[in-house]
């Protein structure tokens, strides 16, 4: 495989930055991933580009990623953040901005951290997707089964933004719940304007059993629902770690999606990515 882009991939610096998750209590996350640890992590791996997806809910963060960009050639995008509520009334002109640098690819909130499970129809946060769709700017959407109705109405109020929801939204693997998730999933994909990113997967499968029978299902499931023109691979590292290595996620995936055309192949490791996120390749 000699074009992949990874869509998901986090780092973080738990020394000099103050973060909400992971905490002290969470051991193998909580310390610092920065980019010589994700090129030892991921060096079995070859040719591949990374879009860099934010953690903390702060411009800074967007900053940071994008800074991280600029400095490393494998870095070719940055889903960051924005206040969707625009309380200090500069989102548009924040977004204007972050356009200009050709590693912006998109944005993202932590909805499901959110006490409301229909945080995403408030009515301010409403008119921050709006001016997504206004400025063109990809929106990430990392959500919970639960959060699915509330998705399916926003999706329909904005056919012309682009939403990709990460990690499958989530499904609960180790409790063998393929179908009810099916039909969940089927829900968002009526609407041509949704991708789905298959990624983050391992830590929601049963440890103590092998995790490609477990997880393929999911992964040709998803396939079979969205097309592969609008599925996109994702590491999410270092959160991966939990369940698999960098290696293992890649070889897990790889092994899922053989039985596809090239061309299909194709679309989930980098053709879709170049498509909703406009990476700087």
């Amino acid at each position: 495989m000699e074009n992949i882009i990874d869509c998901h991939l986090h780092l973080w610096d738990v020394v000099n930055n103050e973060m909400v998750w992971p905490t002290p209590e969470d051991k193998l996350l909580y310390q610092n991933y920065l980019v010589p640890d994700f090129l030892e992590s991921s060096k079995d791996v070859p040719h591949k580009k990374c879009i860099l997806v934010q953690c903390r809910q702060k411009y800074e963060e967007t900053d940071w990623y994008l800074k991280f960009a600029e400095e490393n050639d494998f870095i070719v995008g940055v889903v960051g953040w924005v206040d969707l509520k625009d309380k200090d009334g500069t989102l548009r002109e924040r977004l204007k901005a972050y356009k200009q640098n050709p590693y912006f690819s998109g944005v993202r909130h932590i909805v499901h951290d959110e006490p409301r499970d229909d945080w995403l129809l408030d009515e301010n946060v409403l008119k921050g997707l709006a001016t997504l769709e206004e400025e063109g700017v990809t929106y990430d959407l990392l959500i919970f089964q639960k959060h699915v109705p509330i998705c399916e109405q926003v999706v329909k109020m904005f056919p012309k933004l682009n939403f990709v929801i990460d990690h499958m939204s989530k499904p609960s693997i180790d409790q063998n719940d393929l179908d009810s998730w099916s039909e969940n999933m089927k829900e968002l994909a009526a609407y041509p304007n949704v991708h789905c990113k298959i990624s983050g997967l391992s830590i929601h499968a049963d440890s103590s059993k092998p995790l490609a029978p477990q997880i393929t299902p999911y992964i040709k499931r998803i396939i079979e629902i969205f097309g592969s023109a609008r599925c996109l691979f994702g590491s999410d590292w270092p959160v991966c770690l939990l369940g698999i290595t960098y290696s293992g996620w890649y070889e897990l995936v790889k092994s899922s999606i053989q039985h596809l055309s090239n061309e299909d192949q194709d679309n989930i490791w980098f053709k879709t990515a170049q498509k909703v996120y406009h990476p700087n390749v």
